[in-house]
């Protein structure tokens, strides 16, 4: 299979265009700042940064991926399930890359 081609520097489309809406209206822009500064703060004493696991970075950037995920996923409509739509909205989401929409919004 061909190396995938990048999409405006993401890997692949659904992280490229997931970016894009978060940063298309003044709300979900702030929320995502608000939130990458949220992790900032938190990134220090998260457990696997006390037992040396994780650097305070990658904490940062793990902990703003899984809650950027969960605010998205928490915004998709209702579909019922099993059916070609439900089929094709679980697999564009399943292929964003949530580590690298947090590292832009770590990078702003």
């Amino acid at each position: 299979m061909p190396e995938e081609s990048t999409h405006d520097g993401f890997t692949n489309y659904e992280t490229s265009t997931t970016h894009l809406w978060l940063n298309n209206t003044e709300e979900t822009y702030r929320w995502c700042r608000l939130s990458a500064s949220s992790c900032r703060e938190q990134a220090p004493v998260c457990a696997q940064v006390r037992e040396e696991i994780w650097t305070v970075g990658q904490a940062t950037r793990y902990l703003l991926a899984e809650r950027i995920q969960k605010y998205v996923e928490a915004a998709m409509p209702s579909i019922e399930t099993g059916t070609l739509y439900s089929d094709l909205l679980d697999s564009a989401i399943s292929r964003v890359n949530w580590h690298e929409i947090a590292d832009e919004f770590l990078g702003e």
